[in-house]
């Protein structure tokens, strides 16, 4: 009885076949097998290997059971490899459905197997030319101030975008100072300082510290008389303060520099001779 059960639940789960194969339908769930048709009754035969030395043989499947001639062990087995058959191709089929066939692949050619190599150099090319503005920037902001041995601060604004701004200053080996996880970890505003060693690993071959020059200017004033410009000196930067904003694209560079020394005028003046001289 148990193997009269156990066929009857494997038949039940076979689909009709006829003399070509046909498509399983899996239904979903709660909705019912439409009846088949008299044709279709008529033509549930599956062939299955349970004669002689494995031979095929039809077995209807519209007619009733008999377990006394049908329910041997071998026609059991058989079922059981019939039904994995049918159940692996129907995966297939479903697999086939979901998964789009590949397209195939471009041709390769010079051109084409270059293009990332090309791209990256195009992005180092993009961003030794943003330090060089930077550094031009710089030298003529040295060059427009006064040098009289006091520190001063030269500030420079350049426009990048983020994926610029993380490429150059991202991995320059500066002081994240903002933002950071104790000082405003949501802001988008980006704080960086850096050394003067720092400085010159950012800029790279763009870094000519010998050519950064400014006009050194004696002290003027009522006791000193008149400044007076007294020629060229190297200006020395000694930090650098970044700061870029994603929401305005722009980078502000602040450089504290130092050049020339504290000389007084003693040119004309109430007091041109000093006190000694008196």
């Amino acid at each position: 009885m148990q193997s009269t059960l156990s066929f009857n639940t494997a038949i039940n789960s076979l689909p009709s076949s006829s003399s070509s194969p046909a498509t399983t339908m899996m239904l979903a769930p709660g909705v019912k097998r439409p009846a088949p048709t008299p044709a279709a009754s008529a033509s549930k035969l599956i062939s299955l290997p349970i004669g002689p030395n494995g031979a095929l043989q039809s077995v209807d499947l519209s007619k009733p059971f008999d377990a006394s001639v049908q329910g041997t062990p071998e026609v059991l087995d058989a079922l059981r490899h019939t039904i994995l058959m049918l159940q692996a191709e129907l995966q297939a089929n479903k697999r086939a459905k979901v998964t789009p066939a590949p397209s195939a692949a471009p041709v390769a050619s010079s051109s084409s197997s270059s293009v990332g190599p090309a791209a990256v150099k195009a992005a180092e090319k993009k961003n030794k030319m943003h330090l060089k503005t930077l550094f031009n920037s710089l030298k003529k902001g040295i060059k427009a101030e006064k040098w009289q041995g006091l520190d001063k601060v030269i500030k420079i604004d350049e426009i990048l975008e983020v994926h610029e701004f993380a490429e150059i200053f991202g991995k320059s080996g500066g002081k994240l100072v903002q933002p950071t996880p104790q000082n405003k970890p949501t802001s988008t505003v980006t704080i960086m300082t850096f050394t003067e060693s720092q400085i010159a690993s950012l800029f790279g071959a763009e870094w000519k510290p010998e050519t950064l020059k400014g006009h050194e200017w004696s002290r003027g004033g009522i006791f000193d008389g008149k400044s007076i410009k007294r020629g060229l000196v190297t200006v020395d930067p000694s930090y650098m303060e970044v700061s870029y904003s994603k929401g305005t694209l722009k980078a502000s560079l602040k450089f504290g520099c130092s050049g020339g020394e504290y000389i007084t005028g003693r040119r004309g003046g109430m007091w041109s001779h000093g006190f000694g001289d008196w």
